[in-house]
Parts: C-alpha cells; sequence; structure tokens
C-alpha cells in the first residue's frame, strides 16, 4: 500500500511542476494589496504583449525608460520606446520633480494592473514598491 501511495505522490508532483514550468511566476511583496504576511504572485509579460492583456492584474513587466514627462504631482515614464511610440507608460502619481534625471535610460520593473491612459497602455504606481530597478531593489525616491 505504502508503494501505490508512493507512485501516486511522485506522479500527482511530476503533473503539479509540469503545469508550473509553463508559466513563470514571481513573488513580490505588494504592501497595498497585502499584510505583512501574505506574498502576491505576479505573472511576468514581455512589454511587446502589453496591449494584449489591458485589464489583466498582477503582471510584471521590464523595460527601459526612453523619457519621462512631469505634469506637477504625476510623472509619465515612457518605456519600449519615446512619446508617443511608447509601449507602455507608467504613471508615478505624487512622484517628485528629480525624478526624470534619475530613471531615464534604465531598466524598470513594473507591478500591477495594466490599463490605459489617454488610449495607450498603461500601469500606475501607487506605491513606489511597485517599481524595481534590475538590480531587483525597490526604489525609494528622495523627499
Amino acid at each position: 500500500m505504502k508503494k501505490v501511495f508512493t507512485i501516486l505522490s511522485l506522479i500527482v508532483l511530476g503533473l503539479t511542476n509540469s503545469v508550473f514550468a509553463q508559466q513563470p511566476l514571481n513573488k513580490k511583496y505588494d504592501k497595498d494589496n497585502a499584510s505583512d504576511l501574505i506574498v502576491r504572485t505576479y505573472h511576468s509579460l514581455p512589454i511587446t504583449e502589453v496591449s494584449n492583456n489591458i485589464g489583466k492584474d498582477g503582471v510584471e513587466i521590464m523595460g527601459r525608460v526612453y523619457a519621462v514627462k512631469n505634469l506637477g504631482g504625476v510623472t509619465l515614464a515612457y518605456l519600449g520606446a519615446a512619446y508617443p511610440d511608447q509601449l507602455l507608460t507608467v504613471v508615478l502619481s505624487g512622484s517628485p520633480q528629480s525624478l526624470e534625471r534619475k530613471i531615464v535610460g534604465k531598466k524598470l520593473t513594473v507591478l500591477g494592473t495594466i490599463t490605459t491612459y489617454h488610449g495607450k497602455p498603461a500601469m500606475e504606481v501607487k506605491n513606489f514598491g511597485q517599481v524595481i530597478f534590475s538590480a531587483h531593489q525597490p526604489f525609494i525616491p528622495a523627499q
């Protein structure tokens, strides 16, 4: 009986691993949507697929910042290409004006939900923990 249980366990584990291996998952702490004990799962998505996934939640997008535009209390970071050909607009609310020269040319990873901004794919950053530089360190803006 133990042999049958062991064999069935190995089969189930093998099937589980093959299903999860199809979609890479990255686990990050999300301060906006979780308590200290909950870890949120994000699905990595190529920046070229952003426009096909409007409305999708829990995604992780990485791209280079080509240009930044400060609109007062909001900063727009254009990933993938400069405006108006950007693949993704990252809307950074309440960001400092000095942010522009710090992030242009850098690779950013943004966590959240894909929405639209003026008809183009966008992600709104409500918490700077949603923005990660390529070194995988959360971005903390200078006050």
